[in-house]
């Protein structure tokens, strides 16, 4: 299972349909209310044995002048995604819905080459009282750094939101049950911290993980936040991963830069400063062959820059 993917496609999937749509009159709504829709849409369009599988949706994206959100009070999103699967077939469809006025719009947004995950074949267990997006919610605000979190920054929007039978998922807490669908949130930002949460569609476990807090400038900062870029390529990585640092004319990184690959865990799995400071300001490369699949973060930090933490996911 391929959690990184999967919201790649759902993200693609909402703007497909949005992009040729007026949403003047389009309503958000909770994840449940669509599926009827979405299914119908699969079973005409992808095959007769097609089951849902997965969904979610971007948690706020402008694009086009057409504002993408998700309600962290209300648990409605102004569009969602509902990715299908045909055992028959043994190919995936997502289908983005919206609702317009009383009428949910669908379409299938097969002709469009998405990364969809390979592992992603269970029917979405409906009957925890969590399925929903709106009860989801509600559990979500129970957990502590979640808590903490808004306190502080109370403006932050999710990136990604999903939700699948996720099975053995590494970035899960010890004890977490995972025979259950599992929503997935995903906090990313320049200045926003990054944080993922899971919350469990049939028990109700909350549970957050914050990676970093928030990213403001050094006082004294030589190298405005602006002006800084880390690039990573291939996203996701395989054999190896390639890191290119940004810098404005003229300037160079300070002799204390410090660069990392960290699991969701906040563990640093790999030391890139030696790499980072050998590099003379050119993109640098390193085998990943050794990690774990999985998802991580590169962050570049230092006296005088401001920090900067790119997600990255590993594939084999």
């Amino acid at each position: 299972m391929r959690p990184f993917l999967l919201r790649i496609a759902l993200a693609a999937g909402v703007l497909f349909l949005l992009a040729g749509t007026n949403r003047a009159t389009a309503q958000a709504y909770p994840f449940k209310e669509g599926i009827a829709a979405a299914t119908q849409k699969a079973q005409d369009t992808l095959a007769k044995d097609a089951i849902l599988v997965g969904g979610g949706t971007v948690g706020d994206l402008d694009f086009s002048g057409i504002n993408l959100t998700f309600d962290l009070k209300t648990g409605n999103a102004t569009a969602w995604v509902y990715l299908f699967y045909s055992p028959s077939l043994q190919k995936s469809l997502p289908i983005a819905v919206i609702k317009l006025l009383v009428i949910y719009q669908a379409i299938g947004i097969g002709e469009i080459p998405l990364p969809i995950p390979d592992g992603l074949t269970d029917t979405l267990n409906m009957d925890g009282p969590y399925i929903n997006s709106k009860e989801m919610v509600k559990r979500l605000e129970t957990d502590t750094a979640y808590q903490r979190f808004r306190q502080e920054l109370p403006d932050a929007k999710p990136s990604f939101l999903s939700v699948a039978e996720l099975g053995d998922f590494s970035e899960l807490p010890i004890g977490f049950p995972t025979d259950q669908p599992i929503w997935s949130i995903f906090f990313t930002g320049e200045q926003d911290s990054t944080m993922t949460c899971f919350v469990g569609a049939k028990t109700g476990n909350a549970f957050c993980r914050r990676i970093s807090g928030p990213t403001t400038a050094v006082p004294g900062s030589n190298i405005a936040g602006s002006d800084l870029g880390l690039a990573v390529l291939p996203n996701p990585a395989n054999a190896s991963l390639t890191v290119g640092v940004r810098l404005p004319e003229g300037k160079s990184l300070p002799a204390d830069a410090r660069m990392g690959l960290f699991n969701l865990r906040g563990e640093q799995v790999l030391n890139l400063t030696a790499t980072l400071s050998q590099s003379n300001g050119m993109p640098v490369s390193f085998p990943t062959t050794a990690l774990p699949s999985g998802n991580y973060y590169i962050r570049l930090h230092g006296q005088g820059i401001q920090p900067m933490t790119v997600p990255v996911a590993v594939e084999h």
